[in-house]
Order: structure tokens, then C-alpha cells, then sequence
């Protein structure tokens, strides 16, 4: 009896051994399974990012993403999908307060798809590098801040913070510190591939116009101007009382005879 017992018992292991290996199997068998779904979804996913990526940019013969150049700039004007800005004039400046040359650049900008916040100073900034030559090296101009508010480039100062409507336009007018003769570039920056422009356009300095301005003198005939448009509005007031008094003085004659 008792080895009967024996038996029994070791079968039952055998049994439950058996079972547990099987479960064993079929729970590797599964993770396996959720493994190589959960890769296959990756891949799938890392496949769909670099679809959308090659959407979004221009893959080069060395395999490496490039972002597609934010406008183009040919001759005088520079575009890109929020504004265009085209170069009006280009003209030296001899800065008369400061004893200094500067080179100017009159603009105006447009405003294409509505951009919001959107000015002529913001734009030009946003879109150009202004290079000096010189023997050994490109010298980056830093742009040279006067007061264009009175005198004869106000127009084109006057608007320029100002920000521009959809379709509006607006002018403006920047100036950069010459650091000696030689001549000028105007770069068009690539806002999206910071190592590259948009293209280069040589200014001659020799074949620019060549003027004198002084901000303090245009301010002080500014300021005189309006002081004698006071003294005008003053001497109207004076002589309209003064002629009312000869009226009431000629009216009270007559009553009086």
C-alpha cells in the first residue's frame, strides 16, 4: 500500500511538473510574440517620422538633412513666404554730429501673408548681413543708429516700428559704420540654414551718392519751425482782438452820438 501511495504521489509531480513547464513555454512563447509586435510598431513609427521628414526637408547626395532655404534674394529684393523687402536706394551718409561715414540703405517692406508684429526695422534685420571688404578678411558691419526723424529721410523713418497690415507695405531706412573704402555686400540670410545665404549682392561705394547730415541741426530747425508756427497762431490771436476791440470802440461811438 504504501508503495502504492509512492507512485501515486510522484505521478502527480510528473503531472503538475509537466503542466508548469508547458505554461513556462507558452508565456515565453507569448512575450516573444508582444516583442517582436512592439518592434515591428516601432519601425513602423521610425518609418513614418523619416516620411514626414523627408516632407520637410531636401536629403543631399551624403545622406544629410538640409532644411530647404527660408526665401531667395536676387538683385534688390529679398522674399520669403511672410514679406518681401526690396531695396529702394543705397547712398553714403557722413554723419556730421559724429565725424563719421555710414552707408544707407532706404527699403520698403510688404507684409504677404499677414505676419503679425511685423516692421520694417524687424524685417530688414531678419534678413540681412552687411559685409566690408578688406585684405584679409569679410568685416560684419554693425548697423550705426542716428535719428532720421527730422530733416530730408524722415519719410522714410517715419513708419518704420510701425507694424505693417496684410498687403500694407511700409518703408524704412537703416545705416552701418563704414571701416574704410572698401566696397560693400549685401547678404541675404538663410534663417533656416544659418551656415549658408540667400545670395550676395556687391555695393560699389565709389558709385554711391555722397551726402552730409547733421541730426542735432535738423532737430533745432525743427524745433524752430514749430516755434514760429506758435509765434504765427499768437499774432493771429493778437490781431483778431485787437480788431474786435476797434469794432466794440467804433460800435460804442456810434451809440454813443
Amino acid at each position: 500500500m504504501k508503495k502504492v501511495l509512492t507512485l501515486l504521489f510522484a505521478s502527480t509531480l510528473l503531472v503538475g511538473c509537466g503542466h508548469d513547464s508547458h505554461s513556462s513555454k507558452e508565456d515565453k512563447s507569448k512575450h516573444e510574440s508582444s516583442k517582436k509586435e512592439d518592434s515591428q510598431s516601432k519601425e513602423e513609427s521610425k518609418s513614418k517620422g523619416s516620411e514626414d521628414k523627408d516632407k520637410e526637408y531636401d536629403t543631399s547626395e551624403h545622406e544629410t538633412y538640409k532644411k530647404k532655404p527660408s526665401g531667395t534674394f536676387k538683385g534688390d529684393k529679398l522674399e520669403t513666404k511672410d514679406y518681401i523687402v526690396t531695396i529702394k536706394d543705397k547712398e553714403i551718409i557722413h554723419d556730421k554730429d559724429k565725424d563719421r561715414d555710414v552707408v544707407a540703405f532706404k527699403f520698403e517692406v510688404k507684409n504677404k501673408s499677414g505676419k503679425s508684429n511685423l516692421n520694417a526695422s524687424f524685417a530688414w534685420i531678419e534678413s540681412f548681413n552687411i559685409l566690408q571688404d578688406s585684405k584679409d578678411t569679410e568685416n560684419k558691419l554693425s548697423p550705426s543708429y542716428i535719428s532720421f526723424r527730422d530733416g530730408k529721410y524722415a519719410e522714410w523713418d517715419k513708419h518704420q516700428r510701425d507694424n505693417i497690415k496684410k498687403g500694407g507695405t511700409a518703408k524704412g531706412i537703416e545705416t552701418y559704420e563704414l571701416q574704410g573704402k572698401d566696397d560693400v555686400f549685401i547678404v541675404g540670410k538663410d534663417n533656416n540654414n544659418y551656415d549658408k545665404d540667400l545670395g550676395r549682392t556687391k555695393v560699389k561705394l565709389k558709385d554711391l551718392h555722397k551726402s552730409s547730415f547733421s541730426p542735432r541741426e535738423e532737430l533745432e530747425k525743427s524745433i524752430d519751425k514749430e516755434l514760429e508756427k506758435e509765434d504765427e497762431i499768437q499774432d493771429k490771436k493778437d490781431h483778431h482782438k485787437s480788431q474786435k476791440k476797434d469794432d466794440d470802440d467804433k460800435d460804442k461811438a456810434v451809440t454813443d452820438a
